[in-house]
């Protein structure tokens, strides 16, 4: 052929007649030449040139060298063009060839991963003769482990290092190893998994890789990347829904904690783990793993208090905190590190405020891959719903409770219990009172939960003084609105109570100097705020979250219903125990009460006087005037009685005409004062048949006798006599008033 392609160009060229015109005749020619064989291309375009030259008129030494020389030239350039094409030709021949063998190993990792582990089957991922030379490290705790491919070749030191580097840099890292006959060329390049370097490919060969071979090793480094996070993610996502199995209603918090504990540790491979609940200013185990050494997990259960540790950060935060090495960490708590713990993580449960920590602890420091942080908070949101859905619960359960309480207890009794039920429901309250308003507008202290309420029985607030304590916001104050104040340099609560609450000792008794954070509450009933519930935290500024608020305020529509049953129930019984013509006391009250007053003064041996009244001709009133007209004369004789008797006693209607009066402190003197007074007040009443008069028995404890039965007895006797004898009053047998 390229005895041909001279032979031809020799024609052109003669046609040509032109010596400069030759030499793209002889590029045509050499390249034909060339293609068949270089040494015939160069012999090809020698001969053509000097046959141009020499059939060429007027040609002298001089162009024909040129010829000849331009003929070698650019059989050269053109041998060095074809060359460079065949050996791209190889290149790619052998990236296609690698990349067919790594895209065969992806189709095997991802068609056969048992339960999403990648580990599994990354050592099948290499098979083939293109693969000769290439392996795959896995990075478990920051230590690469060849897992794939030809690694027992160059597993030394100088390899590990190199790998270690780019890991560290995540980027890939080319080095030489050794000299001469078996120097090799290595580069390593990352695998990244959400941004964290999860294994690394490996390249061991005589000369480094060529453009396209890197370009197809990068490649399925980045997609080995791709499908490993995607196995991860289906591997995470099964343990999701093996945690979601064990939530149900009416389930634990604790349960739930531990089976996310038996999930994670063995997962994440750490030394073990604790789920942490926040109470009264503390962060206690509600479940550990057995794995904890017996120290340190005695140490979790007690407890970590406010400002030990890093948990309080990560508490208030919200944020998932990771440590490698928890020892060089300021604000580590140094117990904790000397009891083994070197790194740790800690997965807050619902945000800021979190009343749960999910916490893993390892004896050594490590790194905390994406993929371990990913599958940590993904087990903590399923424990945030199951948190959420308890407290619901717990809310309602204590609502029934308390509900079912109220129908067999006296509201004045119910006060204490639901301050006691605040406390196991508003996260961060360590103490509490209740304030309810009195008949005369002022605030008093009802029940406490961690103060003396004897001490603070005498303390009376007025609307100013609550306002005061709960801010200048009035119109929160008069909806109803929670306000939390916590203690700072500028103000405290002690500050604010020193304005409104006289007194050092009680400033004392309420503690007020303890309380490091407040949440007030003012309960709204009736367009008025008639009572405030305070809750306290002792130990932790921050100790009220969004969560607190929400739970006091759930608490609200309780107290007001507790105060609305509470002024139902005192009518009522005061419509019980009240005559409905006289407005006095009535029978059933005379019959609770005197008892009480006669034991009363029988222990302390004091006098009391019971006087028994009875209207003297009331039946032929009624008949002769009309029952209106006897009414009448009732309320007029009631009356009489109130404005006669003395402060401190008191008087009852028994049914019909009859009266009675208790008159403590009174002797058998004292009372016949007492009693004439009465019968001359009652005589002044007028109706239109006359004058009404009264009979009056008096009798005394002790001499008449110590209990209800004798004394009646005694006091009837004395009645009936008077009336007999148409006395105001007797005693004994002695009349000691006018006549009736």
């Amino acid at each position: 052929m390229a005895l041909a392609g001279a032979a031809l160009l020799i024609a052109v060229a003669a046609g040509a007649r032109e010596v400069y015109a030759a030499p793209p005749l002889l590029l045509v020619g050499a390249l034909m030449a060339v293609v068949t064989n270089v040494m015939w291309g160069g012999l090809a375009a020698v001969l053509c040139g000097s046959l141009v030259g020499l059939t060429s008129p007027g040609v002298g030494w001089g162009a024909l060298g040129y010829l000849v020389g331009a003929a070698l030239v650019i059989v050269v350039l053109t041998d060095r063009l074809v060359l460079e094409l065949r050996q791209r030709d190889a290149d790619a021949r052998r990236g296609l060839g690698l990349l067919s063998v790594l895209l065969a190993g992806l189709r095997r990792v991802a068609r056969t991963s048992p339960g999403g582990d990648v580990d599994a089957t990354l050592p099948g991922v290499l098979e083939g003769a293109d693969s000769e030379g290439f392996a795959v490290w896995r990075i478990v705790g920051g230590i690469p482990e060849p897992v794939a491919g030809s690694v027992d070749a160059f597993t030394d030191a100088r390899t590990a290092d190199a790998v270690r580097g780019a890991v560290g840099e995540r980027a890939t890292v080319a080095r030489d190893l050794g000299a001469g006959a078996g120097a090799r060329h290595l580069e390593v390049f990352p695998v990244l998994e959400r941004g964290d370097v999860a294994a690394v490919v490996t390249s061991s060969q005589p000369h480094a890789l060529r453009p396209p071979e890197r370009a197809v090793v990068q490649e399925f480094a980045g997609t080995l990347g791709n499908l490993m996070q995607h196995v991860d993610e289906e591997h995470t996502g099964r343990l999701v829904l093996e945690l979601v199995e064990h939530h149900g209603p009416g389930r634990g918090t604790a349960a739930m904690s531990r089976a996310l504990l038996d999930l994670a540790v063995p997962e994440v491979g750490v030394l073990g783990g604790a789920v942490m609940r926040y109470r009264s200013g503390r962060f206690a185990a509600e479940a550990a793993t057995d794995s904890l050494p017996p120290s340190l997990r005695n140490r979790l259960v007690e407890g970590i208090r406010y400002g030990q540790g890093v948990i309080w950060k990560a508490r208030e935060s919200g944020e998932h905190v990771f440590i490698g090495d928890y020892g060089r960490v300021a604000g580590s708590a140094r117990d904790l590190v000397m009891l083994g713990v070197a790194s740790l993580a800690l997965v807050p449960v619902g945000g800021p405020g979190a009343s749960h920590v999910g916490v893993l602890v390892h004896d050594a420091p490590r790194a905390w891959a994406a993929r371990e942080r990913v599958l940590l908070v993904r087990l903590a949101q399923v424990l945030g719903a199951s948190v959420r859905q308890r407290v619901v619960e717990s809310r309602v359960e204590e609502m029934a409770r308390l509900q079912r309480e109220l129908l067999s207890t006296r509201p004045e009794a119910m006060y204490r219990r639901l301050l006691d039920a605040a406390l196991r429901l508003v996260p961060g309250a360590e103490a509490a009172s209740l304030l309810v308003r009195g008949g005369d507008g002022a605030f008093r202290y009802v029940a406490t939960v961690g103060y003396a309420l004897e001490a603070l029985l005498q303390v009376r607030w007025t609307d100013d003084d609550m306002r005061t304590w709960y801010a200048e916001d009035l119109r929160g104050w008069r909806e109803g609105e929670p306000r939390v104040f916590v203690s700072g340099d500028r103000s405290s609560v002690a500050d604010i109570s020193a304005l409104t609450m006289p007194g050092e000792d009680l400033l004392r008794a309420s503690r007020v100097g303890d309380i490091v954070a407040n949440l007030c509450l003012p309960v709204v009933y009736g367009g008025e705020v008639l009572a405030v519930l305070n809750l306290d935290a002792l130990s932790d500024p921050n100790a009220f979250t969004a969560a607190s608020i929400e739970a006091a305020s759930g608490l609200a529509p309780f107290v007001g219903f507790l105060l609305q049953e509470s002024d139902l129930r005192a009518k009522l019984e005061a419509a019980a125990r009240s005559d409905a013509l006289t407005g006095l006391a009535n029978r059933r009250s005379f019959n609770e009460q005197a008892p009480r007053e006669m034991a009363r003064a029988v222990r302390h041996g004091e006098a009391l006087a019971l006087l028994v009244l009875d209207l003297q001709a009331f039946k032929e009133l009624n008949d002769a005037c009309g029952h209106d007209e006897g009414d009448r004369a009732l309320v007029a004789v009631a009356d009489a009685l109130r404005r006669t008797v003395r402060a401190g006693d008191s008087v009852y209607r028994w049914g019909g005409d009859e009266f009675a009066a208790l008159l403590p402190h009174a002797n058998a003197a004292s009372a016949r004062v007492v009693a004439r007074r009465i019968a001359a007040a009652v005589g002044e009443i007028v109706t239109s048949a006359g004058r009404v008069a009264v009979n009056i028995g008096v009798a005394c404890v002790p001499d008449d006798g110590e209990a209800v039965g004798p004394l009646m007895q005694a006091a009837d006797e004395r009645m009936y006599a008077a009336k007999a004898r148409r006395q105001a009053v007797v005693d004994g047998d002695a009349a000691v008033g006018g006549s009736g």
